[in-house]
């Protein structure tokens, strides 16, 4: 028994040592569960947070805390606000918008029609329920005031947050979502007159979800990757309304509301957040200054500064004041080579290539002016500039790299290795199908010793060149050519090999990286920043640029050939008889 524990302690030892570990955050909501949330939600249920090793909390309204305060303190590391966070912009907090989910606010004023409170105008000297914090009345405030009624002239009451008050006469009229209660009061047959800001120019968002200076300038890839999850979630909470009320309604109903509340809510906040249009999570920075303005109007701050460097773009970085100088004292170049095409090749006396397209990219998300290159022989020679120059990079491509104890940088792209054959030669789906064959592969590629433990029985014949492996499989020396795909494209298209195709790929892909030297964690930091900034339409700009190639698709068009054409054509040749017999037919008859 005692064995037995002993191998069930170390299994368990192995498996946590072994498991992946996720990044632990919190999102705090600003108000109780409901579908206000429910991108969350959605992003935490679905998996999205996970498939980016994210362990998200989210933590729902509590009258006991400051949210403000507690994301500044780092006690968590996102949240959700309204417009009146402009104002706490404006008074120095240290903040970052990352999305806008609502372009228009659900916050209206609701008031019954026995009231007689049909208009802004009506409520003049009533009683209305709504927030103490003139931050967060604003937009209601704005819209009283655009007509003609002053502020002095309402009874305000603090909000009980409790409908019966409104139904009961205790207020004349009371702050809402346009999500939440006109539901409630539909249900119950209660006629009700929306006072919506919106519907007066008073155009404030909602659900702003945020985060802090220091969280973006500390941990760029998570909120790249707690942004993306995010929107991943609302997009599928907005498309799935029903299937999302149900999970709101079974595991996040703290408020005990009914399926058909949750439903009509997402209803509601799809429309506000202007999803169909394709506006869901955007910023519009003329309607923030105009927000702004409204708030200096209210008197409710006096900072009347332009606002900029806080809305969170995902591709591209907010740089400070630090990172500018250090790019201005420590300019980064390239060390590369020029004949090593379509990564690096002179095209009109410039060098040009894959490489250099990508380097100009990371050079666009740090904003510099320049991206420098510096022409070198050979990768020892390259080795040793980044090694004496602590500002020089360079790609990994050989195992020479990995031998020498540069630093390496988040993948930039991911590269397919691709299997060249004859035309004459089937689809190759795995490798094992041709272990018998001689198959040419770089003796220096990073991804052979990779290829060669997944596939020990191949016979591998390695080269130097690959213009001398395509020149060998032309010539019928080798069976195929294993390589990185752009360059066996290249080659093809460059000699006009007519006869080669690109016959499969590889199941591991050559993960294209930049290598620093090793003292220098502060340059490899910014360039990882800066690779998490580019986007998959920008890599696939440069991937049509250069992917022009040869290429045998699964299916095996040969069986078409030898087969299904010659049964096609005996079938129309059959039709063309049978419609000269018949026809034939109808003229002796």
């Amino acid at each position: 028994m005692k064995i037995l524990k002993i191998i069930t302690i170390l299994l368990i030892l192995m498996a946590n040592l072994y498991s992946k570990t996720l990044d632990k955050v919190t999102i705090q909501l600003d108000w109780l569960h409901q579908f206000q949330f429910a991108g969350y939600y959605i992003a935490k249920e679905k998996g999205f947070y996970e498939n980016e090793n994210l362990d998200v909390k989210i933590k729902e309204f509590d009258y006991n805390i400051n949210i403000l305060d507690d994301l500044l303190n780092k006690k968590i590391e996102y949240a959700v606000g309204k417009s009146s966070l402009i104002v706490d912009k404006l008074e120095g907090k240290d903040i970052v918008f990352l999305s806008a989910i609502y372009q228009n606010s659900p916050m209206v004023l609701i008031s019954l029609k026995k009231s007689n409170i049909f208009s802004p105008k009506d409520l003049k000297n009533k009683k209305i329920m709504i927030t103490t914090d003139a931050k967060l009345a604003a937009s209601i405030n704005s819209m009283i005031i655009s007509q003609g009624v002053s502020l002095d002239n309402i009874n305000f009451q603090k909000h009980s947050f409790k409908l019966e008050d409104l139904i009961n006469g205790k207020t004349d009229a009371m702050a809402s979502y346009l999500s939440n209660e006109p539901f409630i009061l539909k249900e119950k047959n209660i006629d009700f007159v929306i006072h919506n800001p919106s519907d007066y120019g008073f155009d404030f968002y909602g659900g702003i979800f945020y985060t802090s200076k220091t969280e973006l300038d500390q941990n760029p890839l998570r909120v790249k990757k707690v942004y993306n999850a995010t929107l991943k979630g609302w997009k599928y909470a907005f498309e799935n309304i029903e299937e999302t009320a149900k999970l709101i309604f079974d595991k996040y109903n703290t408020q005990n509301k009914s399926l058909e509340s949750l439903i009509y809510e997402g209803q509601i906040l799809k429309k506000l957040a202007k999803y169909d249009e394709g506006l869901l999570g955007t910023f519009d920075k003329k309607k923030i200054e105009e927000i702004k303005r409204l708030y200096l109007l209210l008197g409710t701050t006096n900072k009347s500064y332009y606002l900029e460097n806080f809305i969170y773009s995902p591709n591209q970085i907010l740089k400070t004041k630090k990172v500018d100088s250090f790019l201005k004292e420590n300019p980064l170049t390239l060390v590369t080579n020029n004949n090593y095409p379509p990564f690096t090749m002179m095209i009109d006396n410039k060098i040009s290539g894959i490489e250099i397209d990508y380097w100009k990219l990371i050079n666009k998300k740090l904003s510099t002016n320049t991206a420098n290159t510096l022409i070198v022989h050979d990768i020892k020679e390259a080795i040793s500039k980044i090694e004496e120059n602590p500002n020089h990079v360079k790609y990994s491509f050989s195992k020479h790299d990995k031998k020498s104890k540069l630093l390496e940088t988040i993948p930039i792209a991911q590269l397919k290795i691709g299997i060249a054959t004859k035309f004459n030669k089937p689809y190759i789906s795995d490798l094992n199908e041709i272990k018998n064959k001689k198959i040419a592969i770089a003796k220096n590629a990073l991804y052979y010793e990779q290829i060669k433990k997944l596939y020990p029985d191949i016979n591998f014949v390695k080269i130097d060149d690959l213009n001398k492996a395509i020149k060998y499989l032309n010539e019928d020396k080798v069976y195929a050519v294993i390589a990185k795909v752009p360059a066996i494209a290249y080659v093809i298209s460059k000699k006009d090999y007519q006869k080669i195709k690109i016959s499969g790929t590889v199941d591991i892909d050559f993960e294209l990286k930049l290598v620093v030297n090793n003292g220098n964690k502060k340059l490899l930091k910014l360039l990882n920043e800066s690779i998490a900034l580019i986007s998959d339409e920008e890599r696939q700009e440069i991937n049509n640029k250069y992917y022009s190639i040869v290429y045998q698709d699964q299916v095996d068009y040969t069986f078409i050939l030898k087969f299904i054409f010659p049964l096609v054509l005996i079938i129309i040749l059959l039709l063309i008889y049978n419609f000269r017999l018949k026809r034939e037919m109808k003229k002796s008859s």
